[in-house]
């Protein structure tokens, strides 16, 4: 089988089938080719459809964004390798912001090679406070961010932030040092104790470890707040898998 029709009997298939699985399938070029009903419209892309578009650089402003993603496909090429990508973009419907992409190469094993990628997306499988903290803040240094963010908590920005980092470090020294890696300014342990301190009070707790069962008990441990971060895409994991037909 030709890679032309070994193109086509994938895009042929995805189009038979109905699933909650979110994806565009594009050629080597980054035209899309097929996309599931629903992506376009949470990703709010205009005309709510990826076709008759390019993955890149056509669907991104952010420079930034453009030449990783562009990076990423060329890579899953050339590697024939998929990828995982934890992604923060505010562009998209809010219970999107913060997705799990997978770049995946399709092969035609007739020849050995690439015909097109399948770009997925989902909600992330694991809690957030599974991923490295520092280097998520780092990778969204510089890019778009949002300064509040209304959790239903009654509690300012730095009150949340603050929060959730207690409950995922060792100590005050810490809290601080991703507090001013994330905002560009000083903050050192007696700030940080300071407002642990309020918490404590508005939370009615004796101690910290009161407090981090408070935390835990809201499920505000594992919701990473984007006020902490840029907008970023964090690579997860490289894997051997990939489709084919």
């Amino acid at each position: 089988m030709d890679n032309n029709s070994a193109l086509n009997l994938i895009i042929n298939y995805h189009k038979q089938i109905k699933d909650d699985i979110f994806y565009i399938i594009c050629d080597l070029n980054y035209n899309v080719l097929v996309e599931d009903g629903s992506s376009a419209a949470l990703a709010n892309i205009e005309g709510k459809t990826f076709l008759g578009k390019k993955l890149v650089p056509e669907l991104s402003k952010a420079i930034w964004r453009t030449q990783l993603v562009e990076k990423i496909l060329k890579d899953c090429i050339a590697s024939k390798m998929s990828s995982e990508w934890l992604s923060l973009r505010f562009s998209r419907q809010q219970e999107y912001w913060l997705i799990q992409l997978n770049y995946i190469p399709l092969m035609n094993f007739s020849t050995g090679e690439v015909v097109g990628i399948k770009v997925s997306a989902s909600p992330i499988k694991y809690p957030l406070y599974l991923y490295p903290i520092e280097s998520i803040i780092t990778a969204g240094k510089g890019n778009y961010k949002l300064d509040e963010i209304n959790n239903g908590e009654f509690l300012s920005s730095t009150e949340q932030e603050v929060l959730f980092l207690t409950y995922h470090t060792a100590n005050y020294e810490e809290i601080a040092y991703l507090m001013s890696l994330a905002h560009n300014e000083v903050f050192n342990k007696t700030k940080i104790s300071r407002i642990n301190s309020k918490l404590l009070e508005k939370y009615e707790c004796a101690n910290i470890e009161e407090l981090k069962v408070i935390t835990y008990q809201k499920g505000l441990h594992i919701k990473f707040l984007v006020s902490l971060v840029g907008e970023f895409m964090f690579p997860v994991k490289t894997f051997n898998t990939t489709e084919s037909k």
